[in-house]
């Protein structure tokens, strides 16, 4: 019969077959072979060689063709420095020996952890397809190995650089300069996410430096190709201001639709964190805002009315559909001004905004349903909502369903189970009535008209154990729903007990 069917064909048929499947019936014919290896190897992790992924490559990667189907490789290399460091070394020679010694424990011949370190480097030499990498380095004590390691990400680079469309970079400032050469150009990307970090001891007078001639360099090469842009300061690392990143982003992304910033709160005031969002004010689609409280400073909290008051908050964003803010627990005192501000900041994008992610601010139903209110119906076709919230009560459901009847996805999390609208009373009745309420009034719910097809619900305290219970009766009121919390309907409704 394959013989009498084209190759062409039977790539059709073989992606109606389970992937697990594939991987057994590789031996039929070609087209199910070249399936079965890009199920295989189409995403790859080359870390230190206890790692399965790792130890896979170094078994198959004598074979050329291997390392072709690679479109996904996500590196995390410094254990291989250890091998490149040479056996004169305590930690290189005692990674040799472990290795050495799982060799002979698993029955395998292994190759001796330099000859394996080569093997990865001569595949991933070979790999002229990835479209995504990634490059994690978090450990500081191993940083000098992460350095003797980087030929095998100067190589990916290199071999797959006109193909690289997503390149993440989750390593040390003072590693760019080894990473991203001033030749350096790859002509497909549109994703760029940096985490900006460093753990080695490096003058903090070197940070503008290594910022100003490879990272921002690196970046304006490729305005014209990017789409996507993530800058993530996770930490102030002492005085150090790394903020001179924004304000050396002055030219014009043609392309750039999407923007996550996520900063150090004394940010905001730097030259620059603005201006990039008002320069590209016309073109972006997504945003997403997250600001890290003041360093060694986590009670700091801003008012909502300073907060959107910032110049950030100001910039108009006409195109804007995707909206991520991380907003901050903001006391009982705030939760009405919190909830005034956003309908403010939401009311320009009403009518074009399709997702809506709201971090950690806990609402409670009446927050909710004066923010819908206000839009008056505009956002009745908004398809997702994240939200958290105090108390997962009815009324909350009963908002949603009638002010937003097309959502497809809704993701939830929360404190407790029950409660009512305004969270004023709850304190009258016990924990264990409220979940009982709960749970009668949700069996009496039906939202037949409510088009959600996916529920999240993400419980951060108890529900007296009836929680199971609960979920099934959420379930049951909602007839069209596809999955709820990552399974199918008809499984959750099998939880009710």
């Amino acid at each position: 019969m394959s013989a009498t069917l084209p190759y062409d064909i039977w790539c059709i048929i073989a992606r109606f077959v389970p992937e697990d499947d594939v991987v057994q019936l590789y031996a039929v014919n070609s087209a199910f072979f070249h399936y079965a290896m890009k199920i295989a190897y189409r995403e790859v992790q080359i870390s230190h060689l206890d790692d399965e992924s790792t130890l896979r490559c170094v078994k198959n990667f004598g074979r050329p063709a291997v390392a072709h189907y690679v479109q996904s490789l996500i590196l995390r290399p410094h254990a291989l420095g250890y091998y490149m460091y040479g056996a004169s070394d305590f930690r290189g020679f005692l990674a040799e020996s472990l290795w050495r010694v799982q060799g002979r424990v698993d029955g395998r011949a292994n190759p001796s952890g330099p000859a394996a370190a080569r093997i990865l480097l001569r595949g991933i030499t070979k790999m002229q397809n990835i479209k995504s990498l990634k490059v994690v380095h978090f450990c500081p004590d191993t940083y000098p190995y992460f350095v003797l390691a980087l030929p095998l990400v100067n190589e990916a680079l290199v071999s797959s650089g006109s193909r690289i469309q997503t390149l993440s970079l989750e390593v040390p400032l003072e590693s760019y300069e080894h990473i991203l050469p001033q030749t350096l150009k790859l002509s497909s990307l549109a994703t760029l996410n940096v985490v900006m970090q460093s753990h080695h001891d490096f003058a903090k007078a070197n940070y503008s430096d290594s910022i100003s001639t490879t990272l921002v360099p690196f970046i304006l090469r490729h305005r014209h190709t990017l789409k996507h842009l993530s800058i993530d300061i996770q930490y102030r690392h002492g005085s150090a201001d790394l903020s001179s990143i924004f304000s050396g982003l002055n030219d014009f992304f043609s392309r750039l639709i999407s923007l996550t910033m996520s900063i150090p709160f004394e940010y905001v005031y730097k030259p620059g964190v603005h201006t990039i969002l008002a320069n590209h004010s016309g073109l972006i689609q997504e945003l997403k805002l997250v600001f890290y409280p003041p360093f060694l400073r986590q009670d700091f909290l801003l008012p909502p009315d300073q907060l959107f008051s910032l110049p950030i908050f100001q910039v108009p964003l006409p195109q804007l559909k995707v909206l991520d803010l991380d907003l901050w627990m903001w006391p009982e005192t705030e939760r009405r001004s919190a909830t005034r501000n956003l309908v403010n900041y939401l009311f320009p994008v009403q009518e074009i905004l399709s997702v809506l992610i709201l971090r950690h601010h806990l609402f409670c139903a009446d927050d909710l349903r004066i923010l819908l209110d206000t839009s008056r119906g505009i956002f009745s076709h908004l398809a997702r909502l994240q939200i958290s919230v105090r108390y997962l009560c009815v009324d909350l459901f009963d908002i949603l369903a009638s002010q937003l009847p097309t959502l497809s996805r809704l993701d939830i999390s929360f404190d407790t189970l029950g409660g009512n609208i305004s969270d004023s009373k709850n304190a009258e009745t016990s924990y264990l009535t409220n979940v009982q309420n709960f749970h009668l009034a949700m069996q009496q719910r039906r939202y037949t008209n409510w088009t959600l097809r996916h529920l999240e619900l993400s419980l951060m305290g108890n529900a007296a154990g009836r929680w199971e219970e609960c979920c099934g009766a959420i379930a049951q009121a909602l007839p069209n729903i596809y999955s709820f919390n990552g399974i199918s309907k008809d499984q959750s409704v099998r939880n009710k007990v």
